[in-house]
């Protein structure tokens, strides 16, 4: 094990202050700094230039991070976590540690060798025996309904059948919850993936993918139904909402029933998908969009029964590989390489079954990981940070220039109702009547999807819950926003270096994790969040002159990412980063508000050389250090999901003054900004 992650696992059991900070001596590693880069000009390589010149990435490795670096520590505990419950006296183990070893030990290589693609058999005879459309859309639903194990994370769920369906609050009476259909279909990551020109080499390499993968089970004629999927995906990738459509979430939850779903989209048998899902007929529903999925329920009804079973074939494959044999998860590993690289599959088949565990059973790897690591001093200290960057939001709206005073009193309500949770929930499930086998990998996966599938579909007859976590605690994702329920995660595994050290100097941890959870907060008013009023209803709340004010700002932030190219020929697409761009300043102002609230001296002490303030800036650059591949990169802008990590610091910083005078920039340097042309909401 590297030192880094000895010292975040060695940090994490202990919850008495140690004497020195994990990274650096008060936080950030002033080895990583660039300083021939003036901040002005790079503040990204300003601090992490030096780095940035050292680290070479290895072949098939699309990124290196301090982000990858969190999350794998994080899964390393929960790796060591589940080695050490295996050894353990079973007669001294919980039920919940027992199941969760049991899951564990299902997944060793020599059980799953010895079953080879046995297990996939059933789902193989099923699909090949479906006689016409009404039956392709029943297993159509129960694929995507009880057969499906949702990620905790953000990780790629591939389209393998028609349609996405997930139970969620409602978002036009955000008291109750809705099931939820979304455009599906698509394996690879976007639209634009099949249309785009420049991805023509990605989509070739998709193709021979899937004639291998269809090879493998046997399946008649792979080359003709490989180029005959992707064709058929090519044509719904051509209907789907873009990136930016999505973002748009007034437009994307529209209400239906079911008998208008068969009015509007003919072409799908939906009673059978609903079947097939064990939904409810009555139940809420909504789509993305009634337009989009009509289209899509057209492409299903023109195309050949057979195409749409070897689709079905290749997409069931490539979900479940991950619970098979050495051979055909080294298959799906190449494939998961060469095409999507940094989306879908983890460096190692390890690190895939921890993740096919945390998502099986959250939980229950919840209650054991915050037992064994997670620090009430850490959590203390993170709420209180959250608090105060909840009091600089509140503050900073008084002292708007351009909100009315409508605007302000609306904004005031909803940052005071806001609910913050930082650490774990204070309830878990504890997984009554779930069977968990230790020679059982695929089976023990099989039955948790469907376990937890029953408990999403029974949230429909009941209220919302608003203490129901959206975020794993085990999970080092970034602070969660949900603007229904008007409530903010911090999860625990978020809480470790580079992010939070409460060894380290208080203006690192401000500048790091704060400015995250700040962004988080912020992003109850911007983005998404200002489509939701305080009781977490959607629809326009803010006046209309503020709201138009707002617009405007948004615009502004918008073009200038656009302006960035971070390969030749491609540049960031502003539209889709503007509400993480907006987030990301105010959650930096607020973040830097909080802490000078914090201490008296803090701001104007000097460490190295170093004030509060500039300590404060180079937790924020040391927390987003990174490098890419070029085609993870091209991924990355082409779907418009997030922000590449280094502008993550370029992009904000320039509006916000403070920066300019800790470090001195001035009028000629790359990154100056003109004061009327920053950004301030």
């Amino acid at each position: 094990m590297s030192r880094f992650f000895a010292c975040l696992l060695a940090l994490a059991l202990v919850s008495d202050p140690a004497p020195a900070a994990v990274i650096g001596k008060w936080g950030v590693d002033l080895s990583d700094q660039d300083r021939t880069v003036r901040a002005g000009d790079n503040f990204a390589m300003f601090q992490n230039g030096g780095w940035f010149k050292r680290t070479v990435l290895n072949p098939g490795q699309s990124v290196q991070a301090y982000w990858r670096d969190v999350r794998v520590a994080g899964t390393t505990r929960i790796d060591e976590m589940m080695a050490s419950l295996d050894a353990a006296d079973p007669s001294k183990s919980d039920r919940i540690e027992a199941m969760v070893s049991a899951f564990h030990r299902s997944a060793r290589q020599d059980v799953v060798d010895a079953r080879g693609l046995q297990p996939l058999q059933p789902l193989l005879a099923a699909i090949r025996t479906v006689r016409d459309k009404r039956q392709y859309a029943e297993l159509a639903g129960a694929a995507e309904g009880p057969g499906e194990v949702r990620p905790i994370s953000a990780r790629l769920i591939p389209g393998r059948s028609t349609y996405h369906v997930n139970i969620v609050q409602d978002q036009r009476d955000p008291a109750h919850y809705a099931v939820y259909i979304t455009q599906g279909g698509l394996i690879l990551p976007g639209p634009e993936f099949y249309t785009d020109p420049s991805f023509k080499d990605l989509k070739g390499a998709y193709q021979s993918a899937m004639v291998t993968m269809l090879r493998r089970i046997g399946w008649a004629d792979p080359e003709r139904y490989a180029q005959q999927v992707v064709d058929l995906e090519t044509a719904i990738a051509k209907v789907s909402l873009t990136h930016e459509q999505q973002r748009d979430t007034a437009k994307t939850f529209q209400r239906i029933t079911l008998a208008g779903l068969k009015k509007r989209a003919p072409g799908f048998d939906w009673a059978a998908f609903f079947k097939g899902a064990g939904l409810p007929t009555d139940a809420l529903i909504a789509v993305d969009s009634t337009d989009t999925t009509a289209k899509i329920a057209a492409i299903y009804a023109a195309a050949p029964l057979d195409v749409l079973k070897a689709k079905e074939a290749f997409g069931t494959l490539l979900v479940n590989a991950v619970r098979l044999d050495s051979t055909t998860y080294g298959i799906y590993k190449q494939f998961a390489d060469t095409v999507v690289p940094g989306i879908l599959a983890s460096p190692t088949r390890q690190l895939d079954i921890t993740n096919l565990i945390e998502d099986s059973i959250p939980d229950a790897i919840s209650a054991a990981y915050v037992k064994r690591y997670f620090s009430p001093a850490v959590k203390a200290k993170a709420q209180s940070m959250a608090e105060l960057m909840r009091e600089a939001l509140d503050h900073r709206v008084s002292g708007s220039e351009w909100l009315s005073a409508e605007g302000k009193q609306l904004a005031h309500q909803k940052i005071a109702a806001m609910q913050i949770s930082v650490g774990y929930p204070d309830k878990l499930d504890d997984y009554r009547g779930l069977v968990i086998k230790d020679d059982d990998l695929f089976g023990n996966a099989t039955r948790a999807a469907a376990y937890a599938w029953r408990k999403q579909v029974a949230r429909l007859k009941q209220p919302v819950d608003r203490s129901q976590w959206v975020l794993a605690p085990f999970y080092a994702q970034i602070p969660a926003y949900t603007p229904a329920t008007n409530s903010l995660i911090v999860p625990a595994a978020m809480l470790i270096p580079p992010f939070f050290d409460i060894t380290a100097d208080d203006a690192v941890n401000y500048g790091a994790v704060g400015t995250i959870i700040g962004s988080q907060i912020a992003a109850a008013l911007v983005g998404n969040g200002i489509e939701y009023d305080a009781a977490g209803h959607l629809g326009k709340w803010l006046p209309a002159a503020d709201r138009a004010r707002f617009d405007q700002e948004q615009a502004k932030i918008a073009a200038l990412y656009s302006r960035e190219e971070p390969l030749p020929g491609m540049h960031l697409k502003g539209e889709l980063l503007v509400g993480e761009s907006l987030t990301d300043i105010i959650g930096i102002e607020i973040a830097l508000d909080a802490y000078r609230a914090s201490t008296k001296d803090g701001a104007s002490s000097v460490l190295d050389g170093y004030t509060g303030e500039q300590r404060f800036f180079l937790g924020r650059a040391q927390s987003w250090r990174a490098k890419f591949s070029d085609t993870a990169l091209r991924n990355q802008i082409a779907t418009g999901s997030n922000t590449p990590p280094y502008f993550r610091l370029n992009g904000p910083l320039p509006n916000i003054d403070e920066w300019y005078a800790a470090f001195g920039v001035r009028p000629g340097d790359k990154l100056y900004l003109p004061p009327s042309d920053r950004v301030h909401l």
